[in-house]
């Protein structure tokens, strides 16, 4: 069983990559839960991959037998957040995660924004702990995402043998990009041209050092593993079946003179 992390900083296309990854691995498993904490998965469940469920008040005191159970009759299942953090972390993902080790099969369990629910130099519920550190034993998987890759708990970080990198400009995420890989981390901020030393198979189409980028449409981002395989791979080259529904917001229009 594998521990993926998958982080880049907003807007990199985390949530989209993310997606391709639970849709290209869905089949493998008995059972999956995508702790889903801003709702940017709905498409698994309308493509019917996944029943969606949305998580409030009523349905975060659900006990382990309880999860366990939508486990067993839906296979895979989109939670979506509609409580606090304090409490999608205390009770939700401690909950799911004890159900996990409790399922009869192989399960794979998605933390979105994964920060909120392991956080660096703060309390993880044991059993978040545990589900990255010995759920691999318990026949459970794990990919763990998140856009600010400084604050997670390093126990989670740490953990995990395979690693999907996109884009950072925080000097502090850059510094935990090249405390978890095996290679140079400036090569994840985009802000640079080119980075010395790096293997290559990270070096771009024409055989330069260049660091990651937007590609238009898609990203750039680094696969690696802890065995030392490395990839570099423009997202806008996957494919999944399923549409992605993440929620944009916004957008500020630009300053004019009046």
């Amino acid at each position: 069983m594998s521990r993926e992390l998958i982080a880049a900083q907003s807007g990199w296309g985390k949530s989209w990559v993310t997606q391709q990854r639970i849709e290209s691995n869905i089949e493998s498993f008995d059972a999956v839960v995508v702790l889903d904490y801003c709702d940017e998965y709905r498409g698994l469940a309308k493509a019917g991959l996944a029943k969606w469920l949305g998580i409030g008040t009523e349905e975060a005191a659900l006990t382990v037998d309880g999860w366990r159970q939508l486990m067993e009759q839906n296979g895979a299942v989109v939670a979506a957040r509609a409580v606090s953090a304090a409490t999608w972390r205390e009770d939700v993902a401690a909950t799911v995660a004890r159900a996990a080790f409790e399922f009869d099969g192989d399960v794979l369990i998605v933390v979105d924004e994964a920060h909120f629910v392991a956080r660096m130099r703060k309390t993880t519920p044991k059993a978040v702990e545990e589900l990255a550190t010995t759920g691999r034993g318990a026949g459970v998987a794990t990919i763990w995402i998140t856009q600010r890759l400084a604050k997670l708990d390093a126990t989670v970080s740490s953990q995990c043998d395979r690693k999907m990198l996109g884009g950072f400009i925080s000097g502090n995420d850059i510094d935990r990009v090249d405390d978890i890989v095996q290679y140079p981390g400036k090569v994840h901020n985009p802000q640079l041209d080119t980075v010395r030393g790096l293997p290559d198979d990270l070096l771009d189409d024409d055989s330069e050092p260049t660091t990651l980028s937007h590609t238009d449409p898609g990203s750039e981002w680094i696969y690696s593993t802890r065995s030392g395989e490395y990839d570099r791979i423009d997202s806008s080259q996957l494919t999944m079946d399923s549409t992605h529904y993440g929620p944009e917001g916004s957008t500020l229009s630009k300053p004019t003179h009046g």
